[in-house]
């Protein structure tokens, strides 16, 4: 299962996150459940690196040999992402626990140094546009690592 997931980590959790949270857990957990009577298994893309609300462009965001200043581009660091999923983190882990899903987290792809840019450590750029779409380079980085998540997923059951 693909989805944006970024709505499910805000900046600060409200009243509302929560319970928004709460309608995910339950609606993944009764989806895993349906699909379990068919032997399908359950897998969800965790979800990506805030590059979105570095409300710039990847264009603009890479480093360029006539950009002497570097981006101008308000990238998030890998810490800052890792604590604002932590609560999703909760949800998505209780339901691994329970053997209803299987997640499959990209952050290391999507997010390889310090500070989580358009570029992977080789300096491929890793988003297509504005909203944070992979790129065909970042697909393909992130390939091995889904093959791996959904081969192993049926194995868990």
């Amino acid at each position: 299962m693909v989805n944006d997931m970024s709505s499910f980590s805000p900046k600060e959790i409200s009243t509302e996150s929560a319970n928004n949270l709460e309608i995910l857990r339950k609606g993944l957990e009764t989806f895993s459940n349906d699909l379990a009577l068919r032997q399908i298994n359950l897998a969800i893309l965790h979800g990506n690196p805030f590059t979105r609300e570095a409300n710039c462009d990847p264009s603009f965001g890479i480093k360029q040999w006539f950009s002497p200043i570097g981006s101008l581009c308000t990238f998030l660091t890998k810490a800052e992402t890792i604590n604002r999923r932590s609560y999703l983190d909760q949800i998505l882990a209780g339901l691994v626990n329970k053997n209803k899903i299987t997640v499959v987290d990209l952050l290391d792809i999507f997010c390889p140094e310090e500070i989580c840019s358009y570029q992977a450590k080789n300096g491929e750029v890793l988003y297509r546009d504005f909203w944070s779409h992979p790129s065909i380079e970042g697909a393909r980085l992130a390939a091995p690592v889904i093959r791996r998540a959904l081969n192993s997923s049926g194995s868990d059951s």
